[in-house]
């Protein structure tokens, strides 16, 4: 999994009262999509822009709230915009609250789109994130949260290789546990890089993931292996010796 560009730092979320208040940019109740013990809300808000005499206009940085009972849990994404934030409950699963972002200033060649998942927490009354990862969106990559048919709850990712020869690699994650997410397989698959394919890369992988997860059920449903099965012999290091996994992911 690739690291999320944004990062995070908390701060505290009481302004100065002489300050203009935020700008509620939106807000999601999660109380009732997550069944939660008390009242919680997803929150994005904004503060006045800074006049700098040298500089001109300021933008002020975006603000997430996780506010429970009145009382903000509040992180500030720097350089960032929140472009996607939403609850999505896949068939026979439970909700996740899905949120994306990418960097206010684009890059050239570059665009680069973060995807995390939270979960709530019934027993500490609390969200937790499970999941984060980074796609090139103008390079056709894509994270994707499935919520129905048979990945149902899955999360699968399609990666473009630097060197625009090599295939895209796929990876599908299975909630494994309330905490995690993790990789149940991983193979090259059979779209090219800049193909002129207007067809998103995992709906073309399609029927390649489904065997793929056949497969590995049949073989047991082990962990995939620490080495990513599209690297070549000549990129990739060997595998590690060792006894064979003996957990099965259910």
């Amino acid at each position: 999994m690739k690291f999320a560009l944004a990062c995070f730092a908390l701060l505290c979320c009481l302004s100065p009262a002489s300050a203009a208040p935020d700008r509620v940019l939106f807000n999601i109740d999660l109380t009732r999509p997550f069944h939660t013990r008390t009242a919680w809300h997803f929150r994005v808000t904004r503060g006045p822009d800074q006049i700098d005499p040298d500089d001109g206009v300021n933008a002020a940085p975006y603000t997430v709230r996780f506010v429970n009972r009145l009382k903000p849990k509040c992180q500030q994404w720097a350089g960032i915009v929140l472009w996607r934030a939403a609850v999505v409950t896949p068939a026979q699963s439970t909700p996740l609250l899905v949120t994306g972002t990418h960097p206010d200033v684009i890059t050239p060649g570059a665009m680069f789109m973060n995807t995390i998942v939270t979960v709530y927490d019934r027993r500490t009354d609390s969200f937790n994130r499970i999941f984060d990862n980074t796609s090139m969106g103008n390079h056709n990559e894509e994270t994707r949260i499935v919520r129905h048919g048979p990945l149902a709850g899955d999360i699968v990712v399609a990666d473009a290789f630097v060197d625009n020869r090599y295939h895209y690699g796929i990876t599908v994650y299975r909630r494994t546990s309330p905490e995690h997410f993790t990789p149940i397989v991983k193979f090259t698959g059979k779209t090219t890089y800049n193909n002129g394919v207007s067809v998103p890369v995992i709906d073309s992988e399609m029927p390649s993931i489904l065997q793929h997860i056949r497969k590995w059920k049949l073989a047991g449903a082990r962990p995939v292996p620490a080495v990513a099965s599209w690297c070549r012999s000549t990129d990739c290091p060997p595998p590690a010796p060792g006894p064979p996994a003996r957990s099965n992911v259910r």
